[in-house]
């Protein structure tokens, strides 16, 4: 919002439309911390809008968000509990966890012959190279 010219002037703008009666506007705001900079900024425009704090991912949580999404076949089960513990233990954020498996999957394709990455891969398939 500060990085913006006027950008506090428009945003004052937007929240008394919110407040409004008048008004058939809302405004919904999403952040990743409710300490950070730009929620402050909301809380000292509005008049203490109501908040709605999510708990982050534990690991049992993030464990099944990277099977859904990268399967159980690509990584031994202790490199998923790995990543799902460490992320975890620091905020939760199960973007970082996609992003350590994902940064993981591209250094292992990197030293796979290009046969190996061509390869068709089935279900059954217990010959894969695991990360």
């Amino acid at each position: 919002l500060k990085k913006t010219h006027g950008g506090q002037s428009w945003f004052k703008t937007l929240i008394s439309w919110a407040e409004s009666k008048e008004l058939r506007f809302s405004m919904i705001g999403i952040s990743n911390s409710v300490n950070d900079e730009n929620a402050q900024i909301v809380r000292e425009f509005g008049n203490n809008p109501p908040e709605l704090v999510f708990s982050p991912y534990n690991e049992r949580d993030i464990i099944a968000i990277l099977q859904a999404r990268v399967g159980k076949k690509i990584f031994e089960p202790k490199a998923l509990h790995l990543i799902a513990r460490r992320v975890a233990s620091l905020k939760g954020d199960v973007r970082r966890a996609l992003e350590i498996a994902s940064n993981a999957v591209s250094k292992a394709a990197g030293q796979l012959s290009a046969m190996e990455l061509s390869r068709a891969i089935s279900d059954n398939d217990e010959c894969l190279p695991l990360v």
